[in-house]
């Protein structure tokens, strides 16, 4: 008995009399090598998983529709990319990578984390046009696969857990990706963070100097001459509920009322971390551990502390302290609302595949050096325009981190050698935040800045921002924009510092000779 080869892809199949067509497409290449493409005789498009619920559109043109199948309880949910879903055309493409690595293992090779392959020869492979239109066509199908993403719930053990995971990176898992865990991610972008070191040296060099300049130095004279601390129309930010709780005179203030339960709550996280952290190293443990579980059980541990504290004392009645906790809780309130709305507007983000959109509009355009630098200006932007850092940093770090390994991955560079501008791209996101936070007359850290100061809040606006703008331009033009291009953070932070310095002596004038004058006429 003879038994025939199946049809491959590549074969023609004869027409009917009379009809001149055939079910198959024209071989394109007749000539090709089909050297390691074994597993494309298996004629993949009529797999029962993808037939059963339909993962890859039959369709041709964008389809842009959410499909969602439910049965007994399990429920795959299948999301676009920004060009639409994946075809079954570009079903292709997945085939002819699988059989690549199958073919490194046949030879007895260990298969690369990174599927590294020649266009033409995919083209070919997959029976495509060779045309410019063939590679066009081959750049959107790769740009449909990256962006569709499946969302289901699986059940092990009993236990359902859901999965959202994109069709390229499940197919190809731990080949290509970040490997960090979060908490190594943040780890290594703090030497980024040149904002926020930048700002504390200020603040000592201003400070130690005894020099000022813009509204800050007028006011500071001010207050040396006249001795008024705000202007005569100023109006004094004030919280009108405190002043119901009077000081007991026969009381005498503690430090330790304060520093035990800051104490309480570092070792609250602390120990939290450890309890419910895994792992055999510090980093592994912390990495793991629950933060948001920590920081409620340390926050309460801390007030319970204080109301301890408060009421042995007697600095307050049971009444007062609760009323108290009740008015500071309402400070967090706003706070803890923008980062709520913040998250719904990540998750929303994420559900419309905002982060493949922007991907397929702007990976090809952006530079990896200028990157970090384009990213500290739209949180800036952002974060000037909320005047929420947290929801600044809540929105866009799920774009971020996707965008920023996207671009890498684009222009081959995403190696350890220039993980630098990802560590970067994170720390700008929070850097911009920040420095917009500063800048902000809505920030509510400036409100609360105003408020627990009693001063004016547009005149702490207004001398602030001299020090905010010339920390931040320096922090973005000085050490962000040259550490792009691979230069080191130790070396960048230093400049930055001395940059300041310059500036700062040749803008400042100093405070102390103006005083002394005036003691001198006395």
């Amino acid at each position: 008995m003879t038994i025939e080869p199946a049809p491959t892809l590549f074969d023609v199949v004869p027409a009917v009399d009379g009809d001149d067509r055939t079910p198959l497409l024209p071989v394109r290449h007749p000539n090709q090598d089909l050297f390691i493409c074994d597993v494309l005789d298996a004629i993949p498009k009529d797999d029962m998983a993808s037939m059963e619920h339909p993962v890859f559109s039959l369709s041709t043109k964008p389809d842009n529709r959410t499909r969602r199948y439910e049965h007994n309880g399990n429920v795959i949910e299948i999301i676009p990319s920004g060009k639409g879903l994946a075809t079954i055309h570009d079903k292709d493409i997945l085939i002819y990578c699988i059989s690549q690595l199958i073919a490194k293992m046949n030879q007895g090779e260990a298969p690369s984390r990174t599927v590294r392959l020649q266009a033409y020869d995919m083209l070919v492979a997959t029976n495509r046009q060779t045309s410019g239109e063939g590679y066009r066509l081959m750049t959107d199908a790769l740009t449909r696969l990256r962006g569709t993403t499946v969302r289901t719930n699986i059940r092990t053990g009993g236990v359902e857990e859901t999965r959202i995971f994109g069709l390229i990176e499940e197919a190809i898992k731990g080949i290509d990706g970040i490997q960090q865990s979060a908490y190594v991610l943040f780890l290594q972008s703090i030497p980024f963070s040149f904002y926020p070191f930048l700002a504390i040296f200020f603040v000592f060099l201003v400070v130690l100097s005894g020099r000022d300049f813009g509204p800050m130095y007028k006011a500071e004279i001010r207050a040396r001459s006249t001795g008024a601390v705000t202007r005569s129309d100023a109006k004094k930010s004030n919280d009108r509920q405190m002043d119901d709780f009077e000081e007991k005179q026969d009381i005498p203030c503690l430090a330790v009322n304060a520093l035990i339960p800051i104490g309480c709550l570092i070792a609250g996280v602390i120990g939290g971390m450890y309890i419910s952290g895994e792992g055999e190293s510090l980093q592994d443990i912390v990495g793991s551990a629950n933060a948001y579980v920590v920081l409620i059980w340390a926050s309460l541990l801390a007030c319970m502390a204080a109301f301890i504290l408060t009421l042995s004392q007697g600095l307050l009645t049971l009444n007062e302290a609760v009323e108290a906790w009740i008015i500071g809780a309402r400070f967090m309130l706003t706070g803890l609302v923008l980062l709520v709305m913040a998250w719904a507007v990540a998750d929303v983000t994420n559900i419309l595949q905002t982060a493949a959109y922007l991907i397929s509009l702007l990976g090809d355009s952006l530079s990896p050096q200028m990157l970090p630098t384009f990213i500290f200006l739209l949180a800036a932007a952002a974060g000037f325009a909320s005047g929420s850092s947290w929801g600044v940093m809540a929105i866009l770090m799920p774009l971020v981190i996707p965008l920023s390994w996207a671009v890498l991955e684009i222009h081959g560079i995403n190696d350890s050698e220039h993980l630098h501008i990802l560590y970067s791209s994170i720390a700008c996101v929070l850097c911009g935040a920040v420095w917009a936070d500063h800048c902000s007359p809505l920030s509510d850290t400036t409100v609360l800045s105003s408020l627990a100061s009693g001063c004016d809040h547009m005149d702490h606006v207004t001398t602030q921002l001299p020090y905010a703008l010339l920390t931040g331009s320096v922090a973005m033009l000085i050490c962000t924009l040259p550490g792009g291009y691979g230069l080191p953070w130790w070396l960048l932070l230093l400049s930055g510092a001395l940059m300041l310095f310059m500036v700062h002596r040749f803008l400042a004038r100093p405070t102390n000779r103006f005083t002394q004058a005036i003691s001198e006429s006395d």
